[in-house]
């Protein structure tokens, strides 16, 4: 959580598609996505994303789903930073 009470979250995904063009171009369209990198290991993407409520959080794993093709989200929530 962040200091004005927006929900941080780290973000696993898994794509379907090995070409990962369509979904990096979702995301920089996405409001709420502040950062993402691509990965090698069980998840192909890593999304940290900010927004007001869990309800804008799940807006925005649906569309990573639904137009980005991601088969598996595995969301975790910022607490506070370790110190």
């Amino acid at each position: 959580m962040t200091s004005d009470g927006d929900i941080q979250a780290v973000v696993l995904v898994r794509t379907a598609d090995p070409d990962t063009t369509r979904l990096d171009r979702l995301l920089r369209r996405i409001r709420g996505v502040t950062a993402a990198w691509h990965l090698a290991g069980d998840a192909d993407l890593l999304v940290l994303v900010t927004c007001r409520d869990l309800g804008d959080l799940r807006r925005i794993l649906t569309r990573l789903r639904a137009e980005g093709r991601a088969v598996i989200t595995d969301t975790h929530l910022v607490l506070r930073q370790a110190r």
